[in-house]
């Protein structure tokens, strides 16, 4: 009797999961484009530039990020905060595809969630099936996870390449293992050289810092969808970015102009030294440099690794360690190269404590680029600039819309 029980509950399962399934293929094709976003870097900006080059030429955009804080992106440029009443899933995903079709949306684009090579892929081939991928690059992040090696990372990001569609990709060092991925799934591969195709003019239109690489990847994307370039850009130049772009935020604080960088969200080596060396190139004449790190205790090797890119910078007048787990953080920049008398641990991580400590320093201008971890004390700080500063950036968000997802 107990065995007829559990098989009637296996055979009632198996039904269920498979006119879930059928219900889900349904609401996919009725969204004409669908574009999946994955890669190291540069994710969430990449989706939201797409998303803006769309609209601007009249198509219905649904854009759904996972950035430095879950949104859904509308047609109308409001924005919906995603609020979950668990640890993200990559279930998520079927309810933001079921949201796209109630929506009536003609194009979905979607940042990918999952760090799990096997997830990753099956973000893909079940949940997404994209008409267009886009991996913007592949770099030594979560390591533990999709590592070990950076060849791993690369292995890792490929399981989101569409089948039958078009991948994009700024890729280089591994471009040949997105070449084999593209092949095995009939897709075309459409690698690209941004310095080749972005001009400065192209750049000043963007009201915060954006990289050439994104703009390149979400133009060519708009183009082959049928979108001119300088309709595309004129959206772009007009979007919302994400909480965690780059962004430039002042204040003065007693005779002291304070210019704070706000590229927290650039949380691995090589986009957190890109960062610093545009922030050099583009604001100058400062009295002192000082780089500001946000450690988080559960991200150890994350820290081990910005300990090491600190210790490759040039011209950094002072570097402030915050947040939680910093040791690992500290030891490894000592022992890479970075002076002690360089570093800078404060007790009071209070925003006003920390603005008093970078006015120490003396001189009439100092610029602080932010990096490794938006939440907790960084959050907080750019809040208090936020206060009492003007931004370079304007916001459109619509932040009393939510939907639940948990």
């Amino acid at each position: 009797m107990d065995i007829i029980v559990i098989m009637i509950l296996l055979l009632f399962l198996i039904a269920i999961t498979y006119l879930e399934r059928r219900k889900h293929n349904r609401y996919l094709q009725s969204i004409p484009i669908r574009i999946h976003i994955n890669g190291t870097r540069g994710k969430s900006s990449v989706a939201r530039l797409i998303a803006a080059g769309l609209r601007q030429a009249g198509l219905k955009t649904l854009c759904k990020t996972t950035g430095s804080e879950a949104k859904l992106v509308l047609g109308n440029k409001d924005e919906i905060t995603i609020k979950r009443g668990c640890i993200p899933n990559i279930i998520e995903q079927c309810k933001v595809v079921e949201f796209a079709e109630s929506y009536r949306a003609d194009v979905l684009i979607v940042e990918c969630m999952a760090l799990k090579p096997e997830l990753q892929a099956y973000s893909e081939l079940s949940l997404v099936k994209s008409t267009h991928g886009v991996i913007t690059n592949s770099g030594p992040d979560h390591l533990d996870v999709m590592g070990p090696t950076e060849r791993d990372v690369a292995k890792a990001l490929a399981g989101t390449v569409p089948v039958n569609g078009k991948l994009y990709t700024n890729e280089k060092k591994y471009l040949n293992i997105f070449k084999k991925a593209a092949a095995d799934r009939n897709s075309q591969l459409v690698a690209l050289i941004a310095s080749n195709s972005i001009s400065s003019a192209d750049m000043n239109g963007f009201s915060y810092i954006e990289h050439q690489e994104n703009v390149a990847l979400a133009l060519s994307v708009c183009r082959d969808l049928g979108v001119d370039r300088q309709t595309a850009l004129q959206g772009m130049w007009q979007s919302t970015p994400d909480l965690g772009a780059m962004d430039i935020k002042q204040l003065t604080w007693q005779e002291t102009q304070l210019i704070l960088v706000n590229a927290f969200a650039a949380n691995d080596p090589l986009s957190s030294k890109l960062c610093w060396e545009q922030a050099l190139e583009r604001l100058v004449d400062n009295s002192h440099k000082i780089m500001l790190v946000n450690c988080r205790a559960d991200r150890r090797e994350r820290s081990i690794q910005l300990g090491k890119m600190c210790a490759s910078l040039t011209d950094i007048d002072k570097l402030f360690v915050l947040g939680t787990g910093r040791q690992a953080f500290i030891k490894t920049a000592m022992q890479h190269g970075v002076a002690a008398e360089l570093i800078e641990v404060p007790i009071d991580q209070t925003s006003k404590s920390l603005v008093e400590q970078f006015t120490l320093l003396g001189g009439h201008k100092l610029l602080v680029v932010g990096i490794g971890n938006i939440k907790g004390v960084a959050a907080d700080l750019l809040a208090f600039f936020s206060r009492r500063s003007s931004s370079s950036s304007s916001s459109n968000i619509v932040d009393v819309l939510e939907v639940n997802f948990g």
